[in-house]
């Protein structure tokens, strides 16, 4: 995060694409806030596709899903360390192209899976199930994740 002329250190921020696992990563920051009456503090994200939900000291701050993508956290900060949390929601097709790295337990010869038909548990792993193949496994995965950059916003008025 960049504020003012000081940077610290959030970890990382990456695209979904780039991560093998699902993420939820919280980050600590430090700074002193003079929260006056006429300041508001946001946090701007930069990018995110396509949808965050964000908390700032386990309290709900916002959900972005469209431009301009910072949340305002003047109720929220406390005067010296805070805890972010982002959850970032990745794309339904990207989900259709991880399971294709699965074994496929779906329609073969037109007919319904036995796991389906049987109220069974599936056993390839998969999350999802289409009648119609949308993506290989070898398909380009879409931009999905926080894309930055993340800074600290002071508005005065």
């Amino acid at each position: 995060i960049l504020i003012g002329s000081t940077f610290i250190s959030l970890g990382c921020v990456i695209l979904w694409v780039a991560y093998k696992h699902p993420v939820r990563k919280q980050f600590d920051f430090t700074k002193s806030i003079d929260a006056g009456k006429n300041t508001r503090y946001y946090i701007d994200f930069g990018e995110v596709k396509n949808l965050a939900k964000i908390k700032l000291n386990g309290k709900d701050a916002g959900t972005i899903w469209t431009s301009p993508w910072r949340v305002d956290i003047t109720g929220l900060l406390k005067k010296n360390e805070n805890v972010l949390e982002v959850e970032v929601a990745n794309l339904w097709p990207n989900r259709l192209i991880g399971d294709e790295l699965l074994p496929d337990d779906g329609i073969r010869d037109e007919k319904w899976p036995e796991w389906l038909v049987q109220d069974k548990k599936r056993t390839s792993g998969r999350y999802t199930f289409t009648t119609y193949k949308h993506y290989t496994k070898d398909s380009t995965l879409l931009k999905s994740g926080l894309i930055g950059p993340v800074t600290i916003q002071k508005e005065s008025f």
